[in-house]
């Protein structure tokens, strides 16, 4: 509460979710401030597991079943790239697997907490500087993980790419410790 860049950014991660739309986006209600000063956030329950904990108990998922969620998963990514916003921390413990109208494992991203918001081109604040690596490294692709300016949506294609690897292989790409 009293480091304004962590409360800046708890309510970016508010703003970007609740600024798509999008059916494999959490759903946010409301956000603002207590009487006392607490930031708070309402997002729409979510019941399930996240593919972290699946990938955990099953090791290895079903070529077709891998596909469908990393499809719903790009679907999501689509949207929030149309909004300006980069995601940035793309691993399995924010893909969460839900039941929805009958259908098994409908996905809901989820942490926005470290997304990169752009207006017209810019980036909307500097809440993370140029050089700054931010992410989970074994879904981190090159040029974000070097911290490289310019890392665009392209870095989605590398995370989901190494998430639907480490669904059906069983391990991620690059296995090192950092």
């Amino acid at each position: 509460v009293k480091n304004e860049t962590s409360v800046e950014r708890f309510h970016r991660e508010a703003r970007a979710a609740a600024a798509t739309g999008h059916a494999h986006i959490v759903e946010i209600y409301d956000m603002g401030k207590t009487e006392d000063g607490v930031p708070f956030i309402v997002m729409e329950l979510l019941e399930g597991q996240n593919l972290q904990k699946l990938l955990r108990k099953q090791k290895i998922l079903e070529p077709n079943r891998a596909s469908r969620i990393c499809i719903q998963v790009l679907s999501a990514l689509s949207a929030v790239h149309a909004k300006g916003i980069l995601h940035r921390d793309l691993k399995p413990a924010n893909v969460i697997l839900v039941e929805r109208k009958k259908t098994k494992d409908f996905v809901k991203l989820v942490d926005f907490g470290i997304s990169k918001i752009q207006e017209h081109g810019r980036e909307q604040s500097h809440l993370t500087a140029t050089g700054v690596v931010m992410g989970t490294p074994h879904y981190m692709s090159p040029e974000q993980a070097r911290g490289e300016k310019g890392a665009d949506y392209r870095a989605y294609l590398y995370a989901v790419g190494a998430m639907l690897y480490r669904c059906v292989c069983g391990k991620v790409p690059y296995p090192g410790k950092n």
